[in-house]
């Protein structure tokens, strides 16, 4: 009998030994797949964007971590990402306010789960605990210092354009990260991922071909694509949205707004 028992014992210790590393296998290879790779390259991108402001303003990162936390995708590596960009690009306060608005994210979590809606985008619900969390984060900065009500205006800000970001890119993430499959995308979705491209662009900065801004003939390029392949409303429209944010975030005149909004009329002419 005890012999019967050591060779089941054995039979069951070859069966785990053979089935983990199969699964750890999965994992990896899940982990740096392709949709994969393309999300940790987004987010790495959009951590180095920010606004050009007196106090350095980065919704971008903390916005698309926790819309992939919506997407029921994994955030370890890209968290890592996130975090290293954050503090390289935008310095230690930025890096504090990250991790703490993502900590009291998953506290939300833990305290009441948010409901699972499996075919939405938004497959769990996190937009008004990243609101609150960053809200609570900014308004946190204030008990150490004389609060005025610009930093009271700044810290309602800064958390209405995380959760305004955050919409964008739980809607658009999908999209992104399947690029170059064949199926059907809607234009809400379409003009999220040509927004998180766009914002990404912006990584590189001031780098110019023979005088020319690459940033911008890659926004521009989205908008005459945008406007050939969904129709000149389309094209203004993302026009318009792109220009907007770009302009923001640097720092430009508002003629850039009027360049990339008139941007989509140049397909109609070749």
């Amino acid at each position: 009998m005890f012999q019967n028992i050591s060779r089941d014992f054995e039979d069951e210790k070859k069966i785990n030994e053979d089935v983990e590393p199969s699964k750890i296998k999965e994992v990896i290879k899940k982990c740096f797949s392709k949709q994969m790779i393309i999300l940790y390259i987004a987010s790495f991108l959009l951590s180095i964007v920010g606004f050009q402001t007196e106090i350095n303003l980065t919704p971008f990162g903390i916005a698309f971590l926790v819309a992939t936390l919506a997407n029921c995708m994994p955030i370890g590596i890209a968290g890592a990402l996130v975090t290293i960009a954050t503090g390289v690009f935008h310095g230690a306060h930025s890096t504090l306010n990250l991790l703490l608005t993502l900590l009291l994210v998953f506290f939300s979590i833990l305290i009441k789960s948010p409901k699972f809606d499996e075919d939405a985008n938004e497959k769990r619900k996190l937009g008004l605990r990243l609101f609150i969390s960053s809200l609570i984060v900014q308004a946190g900065g204030m008990l150490f210092k004389e609060a005025m009500v610009y930093d009271i205006i700044f810290s309602i800000c800064y958390a209405m354009s995380t959760y305004i970001f955050y919409k964008i890119f739980v809607n658009s993430i999908k999209a992104l990260t399947n690029i170059g499959d064949r199926r059907a995308y809607s234009i809400e979705e379409v003009m999220g991922a040509s927004l998180i491209i766009a914002i990404a662009s912006c990584s590189i900065k001031d780098i110019s071909i023979y005088g020319y801004s690459v940033k911008n003939i890659i926004c521009i390029l989205i908008v005459l694509i945008m406007g050939w392949k969904n129709g000149i409303l389309v094209g203004g429209a993302a026009g318009i949205t792109i220009g907007s944010v770009i302009g923001i975030i640097g720092g430009q005149e508002p003629t850039i707004i009027a360049t990339y909004a008139l941007s989509r009329f140049g397909i109609w002419n070749i």
